[in-house]
């Protein structure tokens, strides 16, 4: 599955089987690949402001992340891969990229850009299907939060527990 979307369309090329999100692969918003080795890559483009300023959905991304990741346990699980399985996030032409936020029931950005044009988080390992995925990665989504100047992501409490849906 390309991450955050149910994809449109598929395919098989040198590296494996893919889904695509968007109208055609040619012109395709994201895509989920699994490689012939068994790693996946899950991809979505950024979306982009009224003025042209790429931009990530806090909130959102977080959602799309963990439902996707879900989708790729089981199809690790169906694949009788076995665990652990090694989570890696990364930003891909994100030089300028501002973070949207809920602020006042309205989404907000504060104005602070990434500078980087390639952006690497920080890994985590999965090693249980039962596993906390909210809680796993909330420091990955903690860096992400980070690099917009906000302290941490909005959607854990105070506790550390995940507040959000997914």
């Amino acid at each position: 599955m390309p991450l955050g979307s149910q994809g449109s369309g598929h395919g098989v090329d040198l590296d494996g089987v893919f889904l695509y999100s968007g109208p055609s692969l040619t012109e395709s918003h994201g895509y989920g690949l699994l490689f012939r080795d068994g790693a996946i890559e899950g991809v979505k483009q950024l979306s982009v402001l009224e003025d042209g300023t790429p931009y990530i959905a806090g909130a959102i991304f977080e959602q799309d992340v963990l439902s996707t990741l879900r989708i790729y346990m089981k199809t690790c699980e169906q694949l009788e891969a076995g665990l652990p399985l090694f989570v890696g996030l990364s930003f891909c032409n994100a030089k300028g990229c501002v973070l949207r936020a809920a602020g006042s029931g309205a989404w907000t950005t504060n104005g602070v850009t990434l500078k980087n044009e390639v952006v690497i988080l920080p890994e985590c390992i999965v090693e249980s299907a039962d596993a906390d995925l909210p809680r796993l990665l909330k420091p990955i989504f903690d860096v992400v939060w980070n690099g917009f100047g906000y302290m941490s992501s909005e959607k854990y409490d105070q506790n550390g527990k995940w507040i959000g849906a997914a």
